[in-house]
């Protein structure tokens, strides 16, 4: 039997992907998709839980499959607006969801290919920033998550996207950086999660936006390209990724180890 590769794909919308479609990535013979209804299909330019929308799901798995000759199939269970309390801890808990819809597509995708790697792509944290979420609960709550998808689902490796933000109060951009600090260090504390790609932190300067948070498809396109190549190189080494700031994030890491140490003089 082939190999093939699992991506599960969670977040927030620009995890579900707002993209034009149009302007995708075709994607190739070689990439599919696990749909809710326990089949798998060729990928598309969309995605079942993007709405019609483009993602970075072609662009990702095409260039995969260049780079590994492996083939690749995605799970997509990403929420639209979602803070890191919707998966894991209040009544949503998405992640139970996301969980029980990889574990089918294993079984699914285990009866005509070998699976060669389990991953997960974590694209979120815009609305934890705009809405002043808690960065220390942000970080062990993104631990959380990845401690779960690799007891449950046994995955290979979480990977992280760190957040772009949101335009309006300068307060937003102050908070992206401190929830991107987070994303970081949950990544450098845990042996299950690694950045995956800093580029979307730099997305608005590009003009590679729609409206105030949402990536274009461009954008899209070369996010899943960037985190394609910066995936594979743990792939090859698995070694964690070393990437170099997009913005600078110095402050907003000090801000962080000085927030713990307050709260362990205090608890």
């Amino acid at each position: 039997m082939e190999v093939i590769d699992l991506f599960l794909l969670i977040g927030q919308s620009n995890a579900r992907g707002v993209g034009n479609s149009n302007e995708s990535v075709v994607p190739n013979d070689n990439c599919f998709e696990y749909l809710n209804c326990n089949d798998v299909i060729n990928m598309r330019c969309v995605l079942e839980s993007s709405e019609g929308d483009g993602t970075i799901a072609p662009s990702f798995a095409n260039n995969w499959n260049r780079l590994t000759g492996n083939k690749v199939c995605f799970v997509h269970e990403a929420k639209d607006g979602s803070r890191i309390k919707n998966w894991n801890h209040d009544a949503n808990w998405f992640l139970n969801h996301a969980i029980d819809k990889f574990n089918k597509a294993v079984l699914k995708v285990s009866e005509e290919y070998i699976i060669g790697n389990k991953y997960v792509i974590w694209i979120q944290g815009e609305s934890d920033a705009k809405y002043a979420g808690d960065v220390l609960y942000y970080k062990e709550s993104l631990k959380h998550i990845a401690n779960r998808l690799k007891e449950e689902c046994n995955i290979d490796k979480m990977f992280v996207s760190l957040t772009g933000y949101w335009l309006g109060h300068e307060d937003y951009l102050v908070r992206t950086r401190r929830i991107a600090a987070a994303q970081e260090i949950a990544c450098s504390e845990s042996d299950v999660l690694c950045i995956g790609s800093k580029r979307a932190m730099t997305f608005h300067e590009e003009n590679l936006t729609i409206d105030d948070v949402h990536y274009s498809q461009e954008g899209l396109n070369i996010l899943g390209k960037d985190l394609s190549n910066n995936i594979y190189k743990y792939h090859t080494t698995k070694n964690d990724i070393e990437l170099e700031d997009t913005i600078d994030l110095e402050n907003s890491r000090n801000y962080i180890y000085e927030l713990e140490k307050l709260n362990k003089q205090f608890a």
